[in-house]
């Protein structure tokens, strides 16, 4: 799998939010603590739509 790099600005606050998760959860980085969240967003967000899907029928 071909690995992309893109530039991604934040808030300083969302930067700060970032930090503490990071440091939190004993992280190495910050680039390794933005995979973590986005795939648990990405999971999070999957989950929701199945749920909703699951509930219209």
């Amino acid at each position: 799998m071909k690995t992309e790099r893109f530039a991604l600005m934040l808030s300083p606050e969302m930067v700060a939010e970032v930090g503490e998760y990071r440091h939190h959860n004993k992280i190495g980085s910050l680039a390794e603590a933005m995979r973590r969240l986005i795939t648990q967003g990405l999971k999070a967000e999957t989950k929701t739509a199945t749920s909703e899907l699951a509930g219209s029928n």
